[in-house]
């Protein structure tokens, strides 16, 4: 402006872009402006406006299996973190105990994302659990050295079947007199895929019960048992 006529103003309309710094200073932004003229004449003045700026982790955590249904199998699981604040975040640790996963992923700027993909064994436990539940958690320091942290979980459900088959064999496999004896062999097994306990066989001919405790599944458990031939068991 070159000059001013006593009364009249000037306005001068400009913009200041904001800066990452400026977000995660946290404080206020300070404008100064001096007027001065050649007569010797100066003046001044200043706004401020204020920082609203956030810290916040987000993790996001997905199963890519649909189920499980035996020991050995894999899951994959991906675990997303996002810088979803304003502010810078640095000494991002990510955990995840089921998995084993202790990781420093460094720092993220806001919008800033870190991926990984870790695989899991399902384990018997798990099946006779029938589900698993799974969290993934991050924490790191927002430019105030503020801890800031996020977690998600991830639930897949296992598919569990139940189930006993039991076979007997008797040897010989005639008789002719009372008194003769038969050896008989039965055989319990867990064809299902999950541990079962509490597993008594009765067998009255026998008078047999025997509580053979749990079967892991694939487990058997072998009983042999003699019995006597009585005068009935001719007669019929």
């Amino acid at each position: 402006v070159l000059s001013l006529l006593p009364g009249l103003d000037f306005n001068s309309g400009n913009s200041y872009t904001v800066t990452q710094d400026d977000l995660n200073s946290r404080t206020q932004i300070d404008n100064n402006v001096t007027v001065t003229a050649a007569e010797g004449v100066s003046a001044s003045a200043s706004f401020s406006v204020s920082v609203n700026a956030t810290s916040e982790l987000t993790v996001t955590k997905t199963v890519q299996e649909s189920s499980f249904s035996a020991a050995g199998e894999e899951i994959n699981y991906t675990i997303l973190v996002t810088n979803t604040g304003d502010v810078d975040i640095s000494d991002i640790i990510l955990t995840d105990e089921m998995l084993g996963l202790e990781e420093s992923i460094g720092n993220l700027s806001p919008e800033g994302e870190y991926t990984t993909t870790e695989t899991y064994t399902i384990t018997q436990d798990d099946v006779n659990a029938g589900t698993i539940t799974n969290i993934a958690s991050v924490i790191g320091k927002d430019p105030d050295g503020e801890s800031v942290t996020g977690s998600d979980d991830a639930t897949i459900n296992g598919t569990q079947n139940a189930a006993l088959t039991v076979s007997k064999t008797a040897s010989p496999q005639t008789f002719n007199a009372v008194g003769d004896e038969i050896d008989y062999t039965i055989e319990v097994l867990n064809s299902g895929n999950v541990t079962l306990t509490g597993i008594t066989v009765f067998d009255p001919l026998l008078d047999l019960e025997q509580n053979i405790g749990s079967l892991a599944p694939g487990g058997r458990q072998s009983i042999n048992e003699s019995y006597t031939i009585t005068q009935a068991d001719v007669n019929a």
